[in-house]
């Protein structure tokens, strides 16, 4: 501990300097063995020249020249950092203690992040002179060969997620379709929902009085569509047409007069319907066969057509009647998958 004999402050070992006065410091026998150095070349000095300048008298005051500075210290967290020789310094410290400039205004050290603490303990620090060697023959050690492998896979990773960033950001809207798309998808798939679709247009190629096609539509048990063409109702049709694109998923009949019980076996009712489906351009997006049975329950059968806007229903046999000549039709009902 060197105590400063101006103003008594306790500085470390290595300090030249008061970091309190700013006063030089070193022992009063090094100043003494100075001193007394200093006078005996100069005695030696007037011995050998005349000419030469008389001695310094020994109760002269004298000033010893300044020492040497100290090496260099690295600036600890929380140290005060000198502007002058960025030497670390006490905290309480008002003067450098390695080259004695005012630390007025100096900078704290503060603790460097994780990432420069690791890639310092990969660097070395070279002296003056000397300069990086080759490896030898046998190569890098394992812990170089460690240290470098962890550094480029370490740059390639962050370039890598740089990139990714960049890529989420620029098209992030065409990601989160695609994504909404695949959800959507998806969910249509493992959990499909069947909303019933009404027709918004409907025409018949035939009909009885009072027996309109568009009675197949209307959710009323009580009406029904007869067709009116001579014969038992072979190639009549019922086209319903769609004011949007639908995704055809279910199609369901109910068959006969269903205003009594004893009026189903009067009627005859269809036994084989075949459906055709279109497109918005007229295009047949293709054509199924369906045979229903011969009861006035519902019957649901399942089909699975994009893209339709209209839909032609064409009997193709009949369950015969003794009492009626008009095949009916109570009710007709589509379903889009959702």
């Amino acid at each position: 501990m060197n105590v400063c004999t101006d103003c008594g402050h306790e500085n470390s070992d290595d300090a030249r300097f008061c970091e309190s006065c700013q006063g030089y410091l070193w022992a009063e026998r090094d100043a003494a063995e100075k001193k007394q150095r200093v006078l005996a070349g100069q005695a030696v000095a007037d011995a050998t020249d005349e000419e030469q300048p008389a001695a310094v008298p020994p109760d002269q005051e004298f000033e010893p020249p300044p020492p040497e500075r100290p090496d260099f210290h690295e600036p600890e967290p929380g140290e005060l950092i000198c502007d002058q020789c960025g030497s670390g310094n006490r905290a309480i410290a008002n003067f450098c203690r390695r080259c004695g400039s005012a630390l007025v205004g100096a900078r704290l050290a503060t603790r460097p992040s994780w990432w420069r603490r690791l890639v310092s303990r990969w660097r070395r620090t070279y002296a003056a002179g000397e300069r990086r060697r080759k490896p030898r023959a046998g190569g890098r050690t394992t812990i170089q060969k460690v240290r470098r492998g962890v550094f480029h896979v370490s740059r390639a990773l962050g370039i890598l997620a740089l990139l990714g960033i960049v890529s989420i950001g620029a098209w992030r809207g065409d990601v989160r379709g695609r994504v909404g798309d695949a959800y959507g998808s998806a969910k249509k798939t493992l959990f499909p929902r069947y909303d019933p679709v009404v027709p918004t247009r409907v025409r018949a190629t035939s009909r009885l009085r009072g027996h309109r096609g568009a009675a197949a539509f209307d959710k009323n048990l009580s009406t029904f569509w007869a067709e009116g063409a001579p014969g038992d109702g072979r190639r009549e049709k019922l086209i319903a047409r769609f004011d949007r694109v639908v995704h055809l998923a279910r199609v369901g009949f109910i068959l006969g007069d269903q205003t009594k019980p004893q009026n189903f076996v009067k009627r005859p009712v269809p036994h084989r319907i075949r459906l055709a489906y279109f497109d918005r351009h007229g295009h047949r997006l293709g054509a199924k066969v369906l045979y229903l049975a011969h009861r006035p329950e519902f019957q649901r059968f399942s089909v699975d057509v994009k893209n339709v806007t209209k839909v032609v229903m064409t009997i193709q046999s009949v369950f015969h009647s003794r009492v009626g000549h008009a095949a009916a039709i109570t009710e007709v009902e589509f379903f889009e998958k959702t």
